[in-house]
């Protein structure tokens, strides 16, 4: 299975709630318009048009968890609260179905609909409460409760129905609208609800045991079609190819050559390749690659290592294979959740048909 951390060792990484080991801002999910400084903690908007966001670096499925956020610049629209894996961050973040924040003139949003009403500013400070467990999130604004009593358990916007796991996240519009976020490594500016823990820099814990679909994301790439040769997936390192039974599917721009059953024919000198967004090309407005297996149903799988080769030609071929993919799994082949973000690949062999890296997820 996809070795993830125990959900007691989440709690005990966080006890006391202040401390260090919590997390920060993603770089790597962070958009280009976003400055991030100060360790990763403060997000400043640095263009005046569009929307942007910021989403830090470990998500929650489990426990009592808080965050705290200062308004530095309140100057254009923001949101602050929490996304779920699978959530659109470049909506905005108060229509989307993925995520509960609290929005600067709106109050508490989710799904285009005002749950409770407030207001922010620059100087202001909002807490984030999530009980993940039992699907609540509360806000409080200055230190004052806005939506309920998060030790009680009452009040609080429902996360019921909402994705497994839960990431906080900033949203920012306009020149200077920034903010710095406080997930427990210094002292809280109000010292809130007993009970929640700092954001620790431990990421979720999902049983993964068993799932029905597997997606590669293609997060990083050389090229604007995306190639591989052969695709396996196993539960020691160099065993058997458990995708058998199942279904390829693929998803980006279209079909750049081949097909997806020379995935699984055991063969390197065939291969798939898929049009996803990218620079120098008509292409690089699609949606990002990705290649996926459908087993049918749900079942136990205990993936614990993936493996890819590289396709068979010259003229720089090498290049169009991933350096970073996402891993992503789905109950029903429809909701998709990121389970195993970034995982790398080294710089393929040039020229060398059937090069194969495997790593351990």
């Amino acid at each position: 299975m996809f070795p993830f951390p125990n959900p007691a060792l989440e709690v005990a990484a966080a006890s006391g709630g202040v401390g260090s080991g919590n997390t920060a801002l993603d770089p790597a999910d962070n958009s280009a318009t976003i400055t991030l400084s100060n360790s990763n903690l403060t997000a400043t908007k640095n263009a005046t048009s569009g929307s942007a966001w910021s989403v830090a670096a470990h998500g929650k499925a489990t426990g009592k968890w808080r965050f705290q956020a200062t308004i530095v610049s309140a100057g254009g629209d923001m949101s602050v609260g929490l996304m779920g894996v699978g959530g659109e961050p470049a909506e905005y973040l108060g229509s989307c179905s993925r995520a509960i924040c609290y929005n600067k003139n709106n109050g508490v949003l989710t799904s285009r609909s005002t749950q409770f009403a407030g207001t922010f500013t620059t100087g202001d400070v909002i807490d984030v409460y999530a009980d993940v467990g039992a699907g609540k999130v509360w806000f409080a604004k200055n230190g004052t409760l806005v939506n309920g009593d998060p030790v009680a358990g009452t009040g609080g916007t429902s996360m019921s129905g909402m994705p497994k796991a839960w990431y906080p996240v900033v949203y920012l519009s306009g020149a200077s609208t920034a903010v710095t976020l406080n997930f427990g490594d210094a002292a809280w500016v109000y010292s809130g609800s007993t009970g929640y823990n700092g954001w620790s820099a431990v990421d979720y814990a999902i049983d993964l045991t068993t799932f029905r679909s597997l997606r590669m994301g293609i997060a990083s790439l050389g090229y604007y079609a995306h190639a591989l040769a052969e695709w396996e997936l196993m539960t020691t390192s160099g065993g058997s190819n458990i995708l058998t039974g199942g279904t390829l599917g693929y998803g980006s721009g279209g079909v750049a050559g081949g097909s997806t059953a020379n995935l699984l024919d055991g063969n390197t000198t065939t291969w798939f390749a898929v049009y996803g967004g990218d620079s120098n090309t008509s292409n690089q407005n699609q949606p990002p690659a990705w290649i996926g297996y459908d087993f049918g149903s749900n079942g136990t799988r205990n993936a614990a290592y993936l493996a890819l080769r590289s396709r068979d030609g010259g003229g720089g071929a090498q290049t169009q294979c991933p350096t970073l993919i996402d891993i992503y799994l789905s109950d029903d082949n429809s909701a998709f959740w990121k389970v195993k973000p970034r995982v790398a690949f080294s710089a393929w062999g040039a020229n060398t048909p059937g090069d194969r890296q495997e790593v351990a997820l």
